[in-house]
């Protein structure tokens, strides 16, 4: 099953004053199987991890927005301060704890991409393109599940050349076909 949700669109100009619609949509690829997003998971996780590729805060992948060296590093847990009572009969007693959930590649729920379209009225002809794409996760931290977020956004390209040509062509093809599927719910 293919999962298409638009989250976020505005309309911005680019330096040739073209008029560009920025959408960015959440999206499964599990119709490309297990394997394939288990191996996907793993290699963007790793490479961003290693260095070898950059991550971003925002879907934008502007340089201000992109994790520093020693910030890669914290994508990996996070930490949630909590109090407990560690004796029931005695509940005005609380411990000051940290919790940290650490990250594995099962956490991974979907993924988002953000697209670029050019909109010419004139020549009846719209391009787009996808130029970020996001890991999305939800971590359970003490049994609370955490909102669906964006774990790290990349570089669209970035993400193809970690894939033999073969799967870069199957991951655009259901990129492709996910968006008649927006498209067509309208």
């Amino acid at each position: 099953m293919i999962m298409v949700i638009l989250f976020s669109s505005c309309n911005r100009e680019d330096e040739s004053k073209e008029k560009k619609q920025l959408s960015a949509r959440k999206m499964s690829i599990t119709t490309l199987g297990v394997n394939f997003t288990k191996e996907l998971n793993e290699k963007l996780y790793k490479a961003v991890m290693d260095g070898k590729i950059k991550a971003y805060r925002y879907d934008s992948i502007t340089p201000t927005c992109m994790f520093k060296p020693e910030e890669i590093s914290s994508l990996s847990t996070i930490e949630e301060s909590i109090q407990y009572a560690p004796d029931s009969a005695n509940p005005d007693y609380l411990v000051d704890t940290v919790l940290k959930q650490v990250f594995k590649a099962e956490n991974i729920v979907g993924y988002s991409i953000a697209e670029k379209w050019s909109i010419d009225p004139e020549e009846n002809e719209i391009d787009g393109e996808i130029f970020s794409f996001a890991v999305n996760w939800q971590p359970n931290i003490a049994g609370i599940e955490i909102p669906e977020s964006a774990l790290f956004w990349v570089d669209y390209n970035e993400v193809l050349k970690l894939l033999s040509k073969e799967q870069a062509e199957e991951l655009k093809k259901v990129i492709f076909n996910t968006f008649f599927e927006k498209v067509s719910a309208f």
